[in-house]
């Protein structure tokens, strides 16, 4: 019995030997870039969800989802999608732009403030439009979380 056991062994040991220096070679080509080029948004828009819901599957649950005192990896990843900013990066050129605002911030005489001009086309999921109130009330909560 032993006698089989080394002779199965030497052979699948043979094998596996074999299979592991194969001279195929398999072509690879890879573009550099910053970015990934999706295509035309024509060619996949069409097949998309119209929902309006974001699916993310995580493996922990975050810790909460109040806008200013949750510390959590799951937590900051989730507020990437469901919350706009007022300024946002381009990735693909690593410069600001606006976000939820029309254009870049003034900054006012005495250069204490910034002033934002919220863009129309923002709306709510039950359509009615962003106010500047929606937008101060986390600042609020997030300053008063710290002092």
């Amino acid at each position: 019995m032993k006698k089989i056991y080394l002779i199965n062994l030497t052979y699948l040991s043979l094998f596996l030997a074999l299979s592991c220096n194969s001279k195929k070679q398999v072509e690879v080509t890879v573009e550099s870039g910053n970015y990934i080029d999706l295509g035309a948004p024509a060619s996949f828009l069409d097949t998309w969800s119209k929902k309006n819901e974001v699916v993310i599957h995580e493996l922990n649950e975050p810790d909460n989802l109040h806008p200013s005192n949750g510390t959590s990896q799951v937590r900051s990843e989730m507020f990437l999608y469901l919350h706009g900013a007022l300024l946002r990066t381009d990735l693909r050129t690593g410069t600001v732009q606006p976000g939820i605002c029309k254009s870049m911030p003034v900054i006012s005489e005495n250069q204490l403030d910034l002033i934002f001009d919220l863009r129309e086309d923002i709306k709510w999921d039950d359509n009615t439009s962003l106010t500047p109130d929606d937008v101060i009330l986390p600042l609020k909560l997030q300053k008063t979380w710290y002092e």
